[in-house]
């Protein structure tokens, strides 16, 4: 009878060992800036940004002008706002205004309980807030690059705002699952337990990995999109650039067809239907016409004289001739 036990025992402490190996493996390696944008050669204000929980993310904001768009960079997991400014200067020499950050756990940022692509993404939109609140008129256009975790992240926040002018994913990957079995792959948990830790990670942050891929978020992008991927990447295949770009014109020819669907059904809706057709009308026989009256033509008498003259004599046949009985002579009377 112990022996269930002792083995529903041992069960548990497998599941816990490998849930604290994967919130040890899956922690973000923390790199503080060495370097600032006065290394490059750009004027910037250091910030900090107040998130809703009240930790702060370290941010750089390079000023342009007034009026020109703002680009937002995201790094990517285990790097810095730092290691992006190689990107930020021609982006600013280009005339716009460069805001960098740290996400949480990363750079000169506060430390939160766990790092993920939805807290990624969610730094992102505290970021985008932060601009509106303290640079409204440098917010007309907003722009949103980001790298590898941070190039999901920006798919994973624009899909969620109308505020996004345009967005440029640098080698991120396709599907959270894949990265994940991906990165398991490298370690010595056992297979049996790979679906328990995709779904204990699922449970972790809140969200359904299917909700938050880049292949679903960016199908969902009123904006233009720009997927960018290096064929030597050895942590995320290029195979996921192309899934990303083909689900994304499946999407596309999907909600176009839609669309032709929608807008026909809306033409036979708003067509005029034909008049119905007027029952045929009952012909009346039509009445026989009363016969007109006889005229009668006056009959013109002639006189007498003038009938009997234009009367012709009838012709008559000669009648037949009887021969005269003979006579008898004096002699014969008196013999």
């Amino acid at each position: 009878m112990a022996w269930p036990f002792v083995l529903i025992l041992l069960l548990l402490a497998a599941f816990c060992v490998v849930m604290v190996l994967v919130h040890v493996g899956f922690r973000a390696p923390r790199v503080v800036e060495n370097t600032d944008p006065g290394e490059f050669g750009l004027e910037f204000r250091e910030r900090r940004i107040v998130r809703s929980d009240g930790k702060k993310l370290f941010a750089w904001f390079v000023p342009s002008t007034t009026e020109a768009p703002t680009v937002v960079i995201v790094h990517g997991w285990g790097g810095n706002a730092g290691l992006m400014l190689a990107l930020a200067a021609p982006l600013h020499r280009a005339g716009l205004n460069v805001l960098l950050f740290d996400a949480r756990n990363h750079g000169r940022s506060d430390s939160a309980w766990i790092s993920s692509l939805p807290t990624f993404a969610a730094d992102t939109e505290t970021a985008i807030d932060w601009l509106h609140e303290h640079h409204p008129k440098r917010c007309r256009q907003i722009a949103l690059v980001g790298h590898s975790v941070g190039g999901a992240a920006v798919l994973l926040a624009a899909s969620r705002r109308s505020d996004i002018a345009a967005v440029i994913s640098l080698s991120a990957f396709a599907h959270p699952e894949w990265m994940t079995r991906r990165f398991l792959a490298n370690t010595w948990i056992p297979n049996f337990a790979v679906g328990w830790t995709l779904r204990y990670v699922q449970w972790i942050i809140g969200q359904r990995y299917d909700d938050i891929a880049p292949l679903s978020t960016v199908c969902r992008l009123e904006c233009p999109v720009l997927i960018v991927h290096g064929e030597a990447d050895q942590t995320v295949p290029i195979a996921d650039a192309h899934a990303i770009i083909a689900d994304e014109i499946r999407a596309r020819l999907a909600e176009a067809q839609k669309a032709e669907k929608v807008e026909a059904g809306q033409k036979d809706k708003t067509a005029k239907p034909p008049p119905p057709a007027k029952p045929a009308a009952k012909r009346k026989r039509a009445k026989p016409a009363a016969a007109a009256p006889a005229v009668k033509k006056p009959v013109t008498r002639k006189p007498a004289a003038a009938k009997a003259a234009s009367a012709k004599p009838a012709a008559r046949k000669p009648a037949a001739t009887k021969p005269a009985a003979a006579k008898p002579t004096a002699r014969e009377s008196a013999e």
